[in-house]
């Protein structure tokens, strides 16, 4: 499941054209190239939508296609004009423009409205005609109510009696991360106030427990894993990039500098510990390194070299003790013990 959620990023970047290196147990595959923003159905992974930027020739209306079971098609939404879209359990919550406003409403999985009122989302008012935002809904367990993060927008649904609510919480949202390995679901997010920078958490029922300044940096995306949080930031005019550690129990903030890139930087629990996961090329030659987030050290340790010419390194993302890391020409799935799971070579046709 983690892995093709990973191969369903790397599918809409272009054509790929793959090598497998001989004696690693797994390899990939690509069986198809889509166009567009791939959105699988986390219930059922035989349904996806693909949201397709509209063509130079059409009306300007962005195009929505649903996957099922390999056979795509065509959905029709009517003239208004999509300006976000995410499922939600067992419904698609759609973002349109109606008359210069943005609602929301509630779909089945095969795009069938269903008969709920249209909820006004009056906050959001900046988007330029014809944008579709990036949209994620984070549902709390055995409940009608989801967290929507719209752009840079943030709001508590409901959906009771086929009536859906929305209630505003914060703008400048630049990141959230919703559920919690440990103890009750919460719902943490990272937001901007002018040049200020704050992470705040929430429990289920929108109460918000607690809310911490870190340090300002306007690339910065946020991670966590049990009750350790980061805010990985890339530093103006270099290339590495701070990593400010929130304690969940403490709320202490601890910020350390790591010389790669944000995005070559992850956190992650490894043997019972939080650990800063690097993909660097101080050597040469790519190497993975995990390090104890709380441990206090002047220079990088020694972590595990990937043999392989790959080109250059461009991202690492983590689920559990598996790493997988892309770069220009491939991508490579190791587990933090140094395990090679695949090592695969491919041409991308685009960014990633």
């Amino acid at each position: 499941m983690i892995r093709r959620a990973i191969m369903a990023i790397i599918f809409v970047l272009g054509a790929l054209i793959l090598r497998a290196e001989g004696g690693d147990p797994f390899t990939y595959v690509v069986r198809r190239v889509f166009d567009g923003t791939f959105l699988q159905n986390p219930r059922d992974t035989s349904d996806a939508l693909l949201v397709s930027a509209p063509a130079m020739w059409s009306s300007g209306n962005v195009r929505v296609s649903l996957l099922t079971n390999g056979a795509l098609r065509p959905a029709s939404k009517g003239s208004s004009e999509i300006s976000g879209i995410a499922y939600w359990n067992e419904s698609i919550v759609v973002l349109q423009r109606i008359d210069g406003r943005i609602v929301a409403s509630v779909y089945d999985t095969g795009l069938t409205r269903k008969l709920t009122p249209d909820v006004d989302l009056s906050e959001i008012t900046d988007l330029e005609d014809g944008a579709v935002v990036m949209t994620s809904i984070y549902a709390v367990p055995n409940s009608a109510t989801a967290y929507l993060h719209a752009g840079r927008f943030l709001y508590r649904l409901t959906y009771d009696n086929s009536v859906l609510r929305a209630t505003f919480i914060e703008r400048n949202v630049l990141s959230v991360h919703a559920g919690a390995e440990q103890g009750p679901w919460e719902l943490t997010y990272l937001h901007a106030t002018g040049l200020s920078m704050f992470v705040s958490i929430t429990d289920a029922a929108g109460t918000v427990l607690n809310t911490t300044l870190v340090p300002y940096a306007t690339n910065s995306r946020l991670c966590r894993v049990g009750k350790t949080i980061a805010v990985i930031s890339n530093l103006e005019n270099s290339v590495s990039s701070a990593v400010s550690v929130v304690d969940r129990q403490t709320l202490s903030v601890r910020t350390r500098t790591i010389s790669v890139s944000s995005e070559r930087v992850d956190l992650a629990t490894w043997n019972g510990r939080a650990v800063a996961v690097a993909l660097t090329t101080r050597t040469g030659r790519p190497e993975l390194i995990a390090v104890p987030i709380y441990e206090q050290y002047e220079q990088l340790p020694s972590g595990e070299f990937i043999s392989g010419e790959f080109g250059m390194p461009l991202r690492v993302a983590v689920q559990q003790d598996t790493a997988y890391m892309l770069f220009s020409g491939g991508m490579v799935v190791m587990l933090l013990d140094g395990t090679v799971l695949s090592r695969d070579a491919f041409t991308v046709a685009g960014t990633a």
